[in-house]
């Protein structure tokens, strides 16, 4: 067989798997739980969460997102980061008030706790409060 054609058959093949394969990837869809967080007070504030519950510790900064005053954040909770979520999964999230970030370094922040609140939230709890969690 020439190379042309070799190439050209594994072209094919290959596109022939990346077919089939898409099927079964599109048939395992990662689910997400939606609910929403509600900042009802006059200050910025910023939550980032957690998996690690029992550990109520503050682990990192990364992914902390700003909530202005009076406004509703939604968050997309992938199912993938808590095994078993629904029934014995607990998601913390950790309000902290935003002049806390600008003024400390996350360090401080994590050792001296200077969270706002904290949320321990299971599936159910979610759902009792019809995917809203308000602060304060």
């Amino acid at each position: 067989m020439t190379k042309i054609i070799k190439i050209l058959l594994i072209t094919i093949a290959t596109s022939f798997i990346f077919t089939m394969c898409h099927g079964d990837l599109e048939s395992n869809t990662v689910s997400n739980y939606t609910f929403y967080i509600q900042n009802n007070s006059k200050d910025t504030i910023a939550y980032t969460f957690s998996n690690l519950y029992p550990d109520t510790s503050l682990q990192k900064i990364d992914g902390t997102t700003i909530i202005y005053p009076y406004k509703k954040n939604k968050i997309d909770f992938q199912t993938y980061l808590l095994p078993n979520f629904q029934k014995y999964g607990i998601l913390e999230i950790f309000i902290i008030n935003f002049n806390t970030i600008q003024k400390y370094s996350w360090q401080e922040i994590a050792s001296k706790y200077l969270i706002t609140r904290r949320y321990d939230l299971t599936l159910d709890s979610i759902k009792k409060l019809d995917s809203l969690i308000t602060y304060p």
